[in-house]
């Protein structure tokens, strides 16, 4: 075997959606599509867990609906060292794209499931969600 493969000190546990607002309106001319995010984020050192939500909102205009979805995201870790002010990257960038399949997915079945063309939003580049969930991370 060329290479060992070694585990991850960063393990997700699950998610669950906690909130579901979907609306269905009058249809706009365009084809935009609005999206919007807030991330927050608890680490809790003493148990070594770390608890994700994020709060998505997506606009279409063309379909006339508005969908705002807050899911949470639970994961587990080991051997991470906190320095004063310095956050992993495994909670910034790879926590917000491991939970954000999810949502897109729920939101692709709701607008399918709803009467509309199934909505499929695109994939993201989350880099700025971390640097947004950098500023809403209490650590205990």
């Amino acid at each position: 075997m060329e290479g060992e493969v070694k585990k991850s000190s960063f393990k997700f546990e699950g998610y669950r959606i906690t909130r579901s607002l979907f609306e269905i309106g009058v249809e706009e001319d365009g084809d935009e599509l609005s999206l919007g995010f807030m991330p927050r984020g608890t680490i809790y050192k003493d148990d070594s867990r770390f608890s994700l939500e994020i709060t998505f909102t997506a606009k279409g205009e063309k379909e006339g609906f508005t969908a705002e979805v807050t899911a949470e995201a639970n994961f587990k870790f080991e051997n991470i060292n906190f320095e004063e002010g310095k956050i992993s990257p495994l909670f910034l960038v790879n926590a917000p794209a491991i939970l954000f399949p999810y949502i897109r997915a729920y939101i692709s079945t709701l607008t399918s499931l709803s009467g509309l063309p199934t909505v499929l939003l695109p994939v993201l580049n989350l880099t700025n969600m971390g640097e947004v969930l950098k500023n809403n991370i209490s650590i205990i």
